[in-house]
């Protein structure tokens, strides 16, 4: 089975971000939910003040406040490698080479961007290397 897209391992997955001190201390005041896509695939992000609360597969409408970050399966495989090329090491570098697009609402996006950047980091092999 797909591991980003297997609920069981989503689940643990959250467990182990959820975990991490960056996240923990960067999510105390959020309330919020972002859309990752890679072409045909997608994910829902929702995090809240306990730290990423759900990560569901296959949704594809940003929610409503929310916003998305959206790049081709290549961008985010450029991303995901052990030690990425450059322009593709950081989301935010990302965006301002315009290899990844953010669409929606773009406050919670100024305002959480180091926590959804720390989040991208941990999840980058398991969203697009494993799967």
């Amino acid at each position: 089975m797909d591991p980003a897209s297997d609920t069981d391992a989503l689940r643990e997955r959250v467990t182990e971000t959820n975990r991490d001190p960056d996240v923990a201390r960067r999510a105390r005041a959020a309330d919020f939910a972002f859309l990752v896509s890679a072409d045909e695939q997608s994910w829902l992000f929702k995090v809240g003040s306990s730290g990423l609360d759900q990560v569901t597969p296959g949704v594809t409408t940003t929610p409503d406040g929310g916003f998305s970050l959206s790049a081709s399966k290549d961008a985010w495989a450029k991303f995901a490698q052990p030690l990425p090329p450059p322009q593709f090491h950081d989301v935010a570098a990302m965006m301002e080479f315009g290899h990844l697009h953010l669409h929606g609402n773009a406050l919670p996006w100024i305002a959480s961007g180091m926590l959804v950047r720390r989040i991208l980091d941990l999840w980058r092999r398991a969203l697009f290397v494993d799967s």
